[in-house]
């Protein structure tokens, strides 16, 4: 987090345009219509990065000291955070589109996925659907067997010696 948030306070002193660039490296970290606002937004990201960077360091004392002079504001900032990227979150899924909408409370709700038709290589129109509850059984809830978890008899593996071994 603390490596995060210094590189948070440079995007910032950069976005600021205290640090003398060229033409082009300017381009690269112009926001499209924020031209006059860059220096207030780079004064935000320095903000977030100092608050990060005081995460960091009250979290690593907390575990070094185990005081509850830090562990006290590190708990307290650490709810705050996340309750703040919380609404950021919820605010996001308010104001994002119909269609990103369906797909994630599909994704929730265990429902098919429905990507909208695009072109892909070849200029071929593509329709895709994706089950998420079924790709996870699929994949991931799957048993493993090991000396001290034996497998279920459904998912014991039995060998046959009539068919050819693969190379």
């Amino acid at each position: 987090m603390g490596l995060m948030a210094l590189i948070s306070v440079i995007f910032g002193v950069i976005q600021m345009g205290k640090i003398p660039m060229t033409t082009e490296q300017q381009k690269s970290f112009h926001i499209e219509g924020l031209s006059g606002g860059a220096s207030g937004i780079g004064k935000g990201n320095i903000a977030i990065g100092v608050v990060g960077l005081l995460i960091a360091c009250l979290g690593c004392a907390t575990g070094k000291l185990k005081n509850p002079c830090f562990a006290f504001p590190y708990g307290i900032l650490t709810f705050i955070i996340t309750i703040i990227f919380l609404v950021i979150s919820i605010v996001g899924f308010g104001i994002g589109s119909s269609t990103g909408k369906s797909a994630l409370q599909a994704a929730a709700c265990g429902g098919v996925i429905n990507v909208p038709q695009y072109k892909g290589q070849g200029g071929q129109q593509i329709q895709s659907s994706l089950n998420l509850a079924e790709q996870y059984k699929k994949f991931v809830d799957q048993p493993i067997c090991s000396v001290y978890c034996p497998c279920p008899n459904i998912a014991k593996f039995i060998y046959d010696s009539s068919k050819p071994a693969l190379k």
